[in-house]
């Protein structure tokens, strides 16, 4: 019997053992409890808001569920009744034990007043695309009335069948899952190399395919979510790119046809849009420049064309004239020694005529 116990760990804990406690009422009962283990998976994690729900002879006779530390109150089932206790949880493979307290039962052949059964199946984690029908649909473990004894016992042939089923079915599982594995840890690297070469959407893709694989595998919905936002970023930067660069491209076109002030304003407009650029500033300071050298260029020909005015009247000796026209182009450029010259010496022969 011990052995046969052992296999069926795999899948439920259940040992019965008769006590001397009696309860209150004349009728021995048995009592469902979980011990000091705790329900929990294959990793020995405690399983929080499993239900355990027991039928009396068909019908609901008590719901109990586990707490952060997987266990659960004790139920007390009086014999002359059929239990069908059913544990489960979202996430979980639903699992049916079935105590046969009736067949056989003779109260007068039960030695003790409690018999405690310890209910501690193992929970197993639902796999996506896995139909664990070969599990549910049956019961997973019986226990019932021994006749040559008249205590409760396993069922031992039972047991020994549905354990050796359901082995067989969980081996078939962990080979799928190992190649799922494979799959998904495959699936999770293409993601991370494509988001750190920035193909968000290629990332983004192949990080929902991983999660198809593994759905509750912790950090892929943050993977996506960071992905996803560093695509809007992209599209925002690329449609400030866009304006940023149409500002820029009004900017040369107004320089280009010498409107210098309304291109250094586009200029504005764009340094405004990306301040660290360092393009607008670049501009701003080439358009100034050609600015003043077009301003430069514009003096240097009225000065000249004033020259050429305050010399023809000179040469015709209309000294009034030429000193008014030598004192504009000195107005043009202050700094000229020669406008100054011809002025003073239009002075001196003006003052010796008079």
């Amino acid at each position: 019997m011990v052995k046969m116990c052992r296999v069926v760990l795999l899948f439920l804990a259940i040992s019965l053992v008769a006590t001397g406690q009696f309860v209150a009422q004349d009728d021995p009962v048995m009592v469902l409890t979980v011990g000091k283990k705790g329900i929990s998976d294959k990793f020995g994690r405690k399983v929080d808001g499993a239900t355990i729900s027991i039928k009396q002879d068909g019908k609901a006779f008590k719901t109990v569920t586990t707490a952060s530390n997987g266990k659960y109150e004790d139920v007390t089932m009086p014999y002359d009744h059929v239990y069908e206790i059913t544990i489960s949880k979202g996430g979980f493979v639903k699992k049916v034990t079935i105590i046969d307290g009736k067949k056989g039962y003779f109260p007068e052949d039960v030695k003790e007043k409690k018999t405690e059964i310890t209910f501690v199946p193992e929970m197993v984690t639902k796999q996506p695309g896995v139909d664990y029908s070969i599990i549910t649909n049956a019961p997973v473990a019986k226990a019932r009335i021994d006749p040559s004894t008249g205590q409760m016992n396993y069922d031992m042939g039972f047991i020994s069948r549905r354990s050796k089923e359901i082995q067989k079915f969980m081996e078939g599982v962990a080979n799928k899952e190992k190649a799922n594995e494979a799959e998904f840890n495959t699936k999770l690297a293409a993601a991370n190399k494509a988001y750190s070469s920035k193909d968000y959407q290629t990332a983004i893709d192949k990080y929902k395919e991983a999660k198809a694989l593994k759905p509750d595998h912790p950090g892929l919905d943050d993977k996506i979510a960071q992905a996803k936002a560093k695509m809007e970023e992209n599209a925002a930067n690329a449609e400030l790119l866009a304006k940023f660069n149409a500002k820029i491209k009004e900017g040369d076109d107004l320089v280009h046809t010498q409107k210098w002030d309304e291109g250094i304003k586009k200029y504005e407009e764009a340094k405004s849009m990306k301040p660290g650029d360092p393009i607008p500033d670049k501009k701003i300071a080439l358009a100034n420049k050609k600015k003043a050298e077009a301003e430069d260029a514009a003096k240097n020909q009225q000065y000249a064309a004033k020259l050429k005015e305050a010399k023809v009247a000179f040469d015709s000796k209309n000294y009034e004239n030429a000193k008014t026209l030598y004192q504009e182009a000195l107005g043009i450029r202050p700094n000229e020694r020669f406008p100054s010259d011809k002025i003073k010496e239009i002075d001196g022969i003006m003052a010796n005529k008079a």
